[in-house]
């Protein structure tokens, strides 16, 4: 990363995103621009917004490691994680009702609540207990999950339209947690501290 960050500035470049990773093979990937109306960054959250999940978790990773063991899995759940579903629809109306940051779910929920939360310069407080779980998966494990693609957006407080948003997508909209002045994230079980998996890192 720091190769790239020093290539960058001597052509007075700048990192916008994309498949950031390091490795020991030469890749191609491939970057797909757009344009929107109204984009909503990691960053924009406040203190007092709701801090909500789209869809459920834990699907994913219960797929991944049913396919590392061989063990033979239903259509549903195995398609959950080779034919991930981007939540282009989702994002729109949450964009459209007032979404005031948003980050896909792909390095687990610590992980991406972490990069919301800094970026946005809030403190971001989770409850373990209120995340929406696929059949069979605690929430630690559904909160470990990566690949999940679902959305983590943060709300207004007096947000109310979560039965309309049901209605417009097919998906559930949960709030797991809140907003408030500082930094970092808090996950509690209960009302107790819990430390969850740290998430993937890239460049670790």
């Amino acid at each position: 990363m720091a190769g790239v960050g020093a290539a960058c500035r001597a052509v007075s470049a700048q990192v916008l995103g994309g498949d950031l990773v390091r490795a020991d093979k030469l890749m191609v990937d491939v970057c797909v621009l757009g344009t929107a109306e109204r984009p909503v960054r990691r960053a924009g959250a406040k203190a007092g917004d709701g801090v909500w999940v789209t869809g459920t978790l834990g699907g994913a990773g219960r797929a991944l490691a049913g396919l590392q063991t061989g063990r033979a899995l239903d259509a549903k759940l195995r398609d959950r994680y080779a034919k991930p579903e981007p939540r282009i629809k989702a994002g729109l109306w949450l964009a459209s009702h007032g979404a005031t940051a948003m980050i896909d779910i792909s390095d687990g929920l610590a992980q991406d609540a972490g990069q919301l939360a800094a970026a946005s310069g809030v403190a971001v407080a989770i409850q373990l207990e209120k995340l929406p779980c696929w059949p069979g998966v605690t929430a630690v494990a559904a909160a470990a999950s990566g690949e999940e693609f679902e959305l983590l957006v943060t709300l207004p407080a007096d947000f109310k339209d979560a039965a309309t948003f049901v209605k417009a997508t097919g998906l559930s909209l949960t709030r797991i947690g809140s907003c408030s002045a500082g930094s970092g994230t808090q996950v509690t079980s209960k009302q107790q501290p819990v430390t969850l998996p740290p998430g993937f890192d890239h460049f670790r």
